[in-house]
């Protein structure tokens, strides 16, 4: 009953395209994440670099 209820969601034209588009952002926003936190720490290294060279 829930798989043919799921079947006409997916199936439909503006809801079937909105539900996998919003299915690859939920998938990729870990990754997304974790690059973000890695421009965060790079940023601060560099910025604590920068005041150890100048202090």
């Amino acid at each position: 009953m829930a798989a043919s209820y799921g079947n006409g969601v997916f199936g439909q034209f503006p809801t079937g395209v909105l539900m996998y588009v919003t299915m690859v952002f939920i998938f990729l926003a870990p990754r997304w994440d974790q690059k973000l936190q890695q421009q965060k720490e790079q940023e601060q290294e560099q910025k604590n670099y920068s005041l150890k060279t100048i202090g």
